[in-house]
């Protein structure tokens, strides 16, 4: 796969559909691209960009960004604000994201709604803290380290803290912290004794709360796997879109939470999941490049009218290529060739 900048362009005057349209029409005539030759547009999530493309090249031309869309549901799931699109930005460094190794040490900034945590968000901020105190601590830490000089220096874990930017990093602290639980749970009894110690350790979370760590952990999972797919790819992933979403849905499905967190995070990402993907079996684009990659072709669907209304797009896009093709053929015979065919 091969990418080619057209152009950077700085757009001082608002983003708006309008603005936006001009400046991708002006684009494709300065490289003298008609609308024949185009595939397709992927864009963020932001309302005006997607309405500058379909406004001016329809609707049929469009495709969020998969990755983007993935991401936001990820951001809503652990409740934390959602980045906005950068074609939505005002070109400020207000608007920036903030430094993926930065420890966010401010509880509140994660929180969607500031007027009551969930109990899902309260349980991640308890994680959080814990891992804070060992990132402050150096005690903590080195006798974290001490309980599992089973293992070769080199293979030794800490603590992940969580990131504002990136979702998945909620994930890894969560995985993370699970797999060292019965570790921290010493550290912490054990440093709660030390009466030299200037800070006070926070307070272990319960048996019933890493049960639901575990349930969080594999409800999440499968979303950071269709994630990673789709960001090492190193070709085109159009076609896997609609066979990633229903082994997500099948995943999801599956699982049976037991914990009250766990139930209700299962059905928001259903719900989620639903919202943003629930017709993609009958986006055009979708639908024809999955049908024609060999290794799904009608894997996936499951709609029998989306795959068969996608047979026959499909079947229509090789008629209309037959014809072009045998219309330039004809164009290139010459007349003497003409009386020898004859």
């Amino acid at each position: 796969m091969k990418t080619v900048e057209l152009g950077a362009y700085l757009m001082e005057e608002r983003k708006t559909i309008e603005n936006l349209s001009l400046k991708l029409r002006n684009i494709c005539n300065d490289w003298g691209l008609d609308d024949s030759k185009i595939a397709a547009f992927v864009s963020d999530g932001g309302a005006n960009i997607k309405g500058a493309i379909k406004s001016e090249f329809g609707d049929g031309k469009h495709i969020s960004c998969f990755g983007h869309v993935i991401n936001n549901i990820g951001q809503r799931l652990i409740e934390v604000n959602i980045t906005p699109p950068s074609s939505e930005s005002r070109n400020q460094v207000s608007d920036l994201p903030a430094d993926e190794n930065d420890a966010i040490d401010n509880l509140e900034d994660l929180i969607t709604d500031h007027t009551e945590q969930s109990s899902l968000r309260e349980l991640l901020s308890k994680v959080k803290q814990i891992v804070t105190f060992f990132r402050q601590s150096e005690r903590a830490t080195t006798e974290l380290l001490k309980l599992q000089k089973d293992k070769p220096e080199n293979s030794r874990l800490k603590l992940i803290q969580e990131v504002r930017t990136r979702w998945n990093s909620c994930f890894e602290m969560v995985d993370r912290f699970i797999v060292l639980a019965d570790h921290v749970s010493k550290v912490l009894l054990q440093v709660k004794m030390d009466k030299s110690l200037k800070a006070k350790p926070p307070n272990m979370i319960t048996g019933e709360e890493i049960d639901a760590l575990v349930e969080v952990r594999d409800i999440l999972k499968p979303l950071l796997q269709i994630t990673q797919e789709v960001c090492f790819e190193k070709c085109v992933t159009l076609s896997k879109c609609i066979p990633l979403i229903s082994s997500l849905r099948k995943k999801i499905e599956e699982l049976t939470p037991e914990t009250l967190i766990g139930r209700h995070l299962k059905k928001r990402m259903v719900q989620d999941i639903e919202t943003k993907y629930g017709n993609i079996e009958s986006v055009k684009l979708y639908a024809c490049a999955s049908l024609v990659d060999p290794r799904y072709k009608k894997f996936g669907f499951q709609s029998i009218r989306d795959s068969a209304r996608a047979v026959t797009n499909v079947a229509d896009l090789v008629k209309t290529e037959r014809k072009l093709a045998l219309a330039a053929t004809v164009a290139n015979i010459n007349p003497q060739d003409e009386i020898l065919a004859i």
